[in-house]
Formats: C-alpha cells, sequence, structure tokens
C-alpha cells in the first residue's frame, strides 16, 4: 500500500490518513453486539467476516487463534473497503519474514 509514496502498513500509519479505528469497529460489528467489547470474529457482519476469512486462512495465514480480532486485522479490512491499492505479494512477503522470524526466536528458547 502507498500513501504520498510512502510504503503504508499498520505500524505506520501516518496521523494525516483517514483511517479511525473506533468508527472502523462500529461499522464492522453487527447491531446487536454494539457496545460491547468483544475483539472476535463472532462479532463482526457477515461481509467483514468473509474479507478477515480470506486474509487469515488465505493471503497472511497465522499459527493459530484464528477468531481474535487484531489491530492490524482491522486496518487491512477497511483497507479494502475504502478500495486503497495493495501490492499483495510484498505484504504477504513481509508477512512470512515475520513468521520466519518469530519461529527462528522460537527454535532459539528452546
Amino acid at each position: 500500500m502507498k500513501y504520498e509514496d510512502k510504503k503504508l502498513s499498520y505500524s505506520n500509519v501516518p496521523d494525516d490518513f483517514p483511517y479511525d479505528r473506533e468508527m472502523t469497529l462500529v461499522t464492522m460489528v453487527r447491531p446487536e453486539m454494539q457496545g460491547q467489547r468483544l475483539k472476535t470474529v463472532g462479532c463482526l457482519n457477515i461481509n467483514d467476516r468473509v474479507q478477515h476469512y480470506v486474509i487469515m486462512h488465505m493471503l497472511t495465514p497465522r499459527p493459530g487463534n484464528f477468531a481474535k480480532l487484531l489491530q492490524e486485522d482491522i486496518f487491512m479490512i477497511w483497507v479494502l473497503k475504502n478500495n486503497i491499492a495493495i501490492n499483495w505479494p510484498h505484504h504477504t512477503m513481509q508477512h512470512m519474514f515475520k513468521c520466519n522470524a518469530v519461529s527462528k526466536i522460537m527454535k532459539m528458547k528452546f
């Protein structure tokens, strides 16, 4: 993703970027779950749940706890819903590098 020719990810969202996490969650959560502090995929409406499934299981899989809704997941769904171009190969590769680094650290601990 690029924003004013800078590579964009959840970790480096600029202050002037129009992303508001709380407003995004309000639009994603099912009406009967509004106001509750649930952070699982079960509280999402069906369209956002499908997007989360595709992101977590196909594009940037993680080893476990697929039901947990992370900050990066919310950001990626917002980006998709707002038609912001994503360089999926780059994003997936960065995710793979991050997972590889974590697995190396875990091997060193044991």
